[in-house]
């Protein structure tokens, strides 16, 4: 897996590159943790991503509950079909936000329409 971290706007982009799953979980860790320790809004942008497993879907899920904690944005920036179809595999998709947001804040897991299958 290969990141890189840009600014932008009020917070910053994180681009993530290649598989987020359990090989490659300590990498994905570290991204995330740098770009969460980094101030304002978190923008993950998985355009790149070829595959998700449930261990990359509970490492954005983290990511996703400090900074919201910390009473930060955090979205993805290209909600694709790969991260979609593995957010719905899982079951972890949503009508409305998770406990960790607040009130009608945008919540990691709230997809609207169901991949193709």
């Amino acid at each position: 897996m290969e990141w890189e971290i840009k600014p932008e706007g009020n917070g910053n982009v994180l681009i993530l590159r290649g598989s987020a799953t359990l090989p490659y979980a300590s990498e994905l860790k570290d991204a995330l943790a740098a770009i969460i320790a980094a101030s304002g809004d978190v923008t993950i942008d998985v355009q790149d991503i070829q595959e998700f497993d449930l261990a990359g879907l509970q490492l954005l899920g983290s990511a996703h509950h400090s900074a919201v904690a910390q009473a930060r944005t955090f979205q993805l920036l290209d909600n694709q079909a790969t991260f979609r179809e593995a957010v719905f595999t899982a079951g972890f998709n949503r009508k409305k936000g998770c406990n960790a947001c607040p009130g009608e804040a945008p919540c990691l897991w709230v997809i609207n329409d169901q991949p193709e299958a």
